[in-house]
């Protein structure tokens, strides 16, 4: 748990004489929300679920009036912030505002990855896709001060079973291969076989006396190096948003 902050009361808990004040907190996310932003503030709701018999309303920022909030997206209150630090991609922003939590972040993914983070401050842990750990807390404790994190890796992955499970991997922050122009083993898609095989077999590698389409490219080929240039080129142009091209 973290020291300080503010305290919520998910049970029938009392701290000093103030009693359960949960039900009052909601869930407020932009007027046009997209889905992350939506899936965001569903995760939070069910997560914060387990540690009570109380589930936080989700409401849009016009149908909000002054209820203490989770501000979650690219709410009016967390774009002010967001402007001031221009946010990159990925990056998260936790920040409290007296009883209130604006919980945001840089590129899609940011204010995903800004609720499980928050998740994880007040104890929950995600171990793989079916094992994990709810904490057994009578009270959440807001951080006291703004938390800002710009990963320092802007890629991240790794491969194994669970991280094909987009739960388990958003919880991790590992990056989206949506990203991606081409995925690694791509010598085949930049040199087809079916186009180049029969008519130029000299493009691809020399075993044992044989051209064998089909297995690597003959990257001493000048023209082999001038046909990858030109069709990367072509797929950029198709796919002009995506950030990694994998040439392997």
């Amino acid at each position: 748990m973290l020291t300080g902050g503010i305290f919520l009361f998910p049970m029938q808990t009392v701290f000093g004489e103030e009693k359960n004040k949960w039900e009052t907190y909601r869930l407020v996310v932009p007027d046009n929300a997209n889905k992350i932003e939506m899936e965001a503030a569903e995760q939070l709701r069910q997560n914060l679920l387990q540690l009570s018999d109380f589930s936080l309303p989700i409401v849009k920022e016009g149908e909000y009036q002054s209820e203490p909030a989770f501000f979650i997206g690219n709410t009016r209150k967390a774009s002010i912030e967001m402007e001031a630090r221009k946010l990159e991609q990925d990056s998260i922003l936790i920040k409290p505002e007296g009883r209130n939590l604006i919980l945001t972040g840089g590129g899609e993914q940011g204010v995903l990855y800004a609720v499980y983070h928050f998740l994880e401050l007040i104890g929950f842990r995600k171990y793989t896709t079916t094992a994990g750990f709810v904490p057994k807390a009578t009270r959440v404790q807001f951080p006291e001060k703004e938390i800002v994190h710009v990963p320092f890796i802007k890629y991240r992955t790794t491969n194994y079973k669970d991280t094909r499970n987009p739960a388990y991997s958003n919880w991790h922050k590992i990056s989206s291969r949506e990203v991606w122009g081409l995925f690694v083993h791509t010598f085949n898609e930049l040199v087809p076989p079916d186009e180049f095989g029969t008519s130029h077999p000299e493009y691809f590698s020399l075993i044992n006396g044989n051209r064998l389409p089909g297995t690597q490219i003959c990257l001493s080929n000048a023209q082999v190096v001038e046909t990858v240039v030109n069709k990367l080129q072509q797929k950029i142009k198709q796919k002009p948003a995506a950030i990694y091209w994998s040439v392997s």
